[in-house]
């Protein structure tokens, strides 16, 4: 039985020189595959152009689709679209992983194959904002949204510190100096 992460694994050793072609179809399996992973759900199309030469491989990621995500601001689901290039450099040594720069990696030169699917998956996570969020707050679940106003209106102190009154005085001081 195949594994499901042979197809993300590259045989570069047999292939000539030049630009070689590869697409994949990133969808809940692959999220599934991976232990640890953030994302559940999503459909993206990465096209990988690989330049094979004598010293090294330079990839060029081409990622386009869209990412199912929790709102932080309504706690809906929503598709994020994630749409960006990356380039990574493979490169060949005695020593492997003897680069600092991440955009480098170093394999030694009796190295015939490298898997992508790991490098797909950090890549589509560069391309998510920090803020999980509708584009715009009208598209959120308003019903949540009046929710957690009121909730926050409760949970405001009824009466405010003597501390807090003597800084707010000490602030509106200093604006009007």
């Amino acid at each position: 039985m195949k594994n499901y992460w042979d197809q993300f694994v590259i045989p570069f050793k047999g292939l000539k020189e030049g630009k070689h072609e590869f697409i994949y179809d990133i969808d809940k399996t692959f999220f599934d595959h991976l232990e640890y992973s953030m994302l559940d759900e999503g459909e993206v199309k990465v096209n990988i152009e690989m330049e094979k030469q004598p010293t090294m491989l330079i990839f060029h990621f081409n990622i386009h689709g869209y990412i199912r995500l929790q709102c932080d601001r309504c706690l809906e689901e929503f598709d994020q679209p994630v749409d960006g290039y990356q380039m990574l450099i493979v490169k060949f040594s005695e020593r492997e992983n003897d680069d600092t720069d991440e955009d480098i990696v170093t394999l030694s030169e009796d190295a015939h194959e490298y898997d992508v699917g790991h490098q797909i998956y950090e890549y589509i996570n560069l391309l998510l904002p920090i803020k999980h969020v509708h584009e715009n707050e009208a598209d959120c679940n308003q019903e949540m949204i009046e929710k957690l106003e009121e909730e926050n209106e409760n949970d405001a102190p009824e009466e405010i510190d003597e501390r807090w009154k003597a800084l707010e005085e000490l602030k509106k001081n200093m604006k009007n100096n």
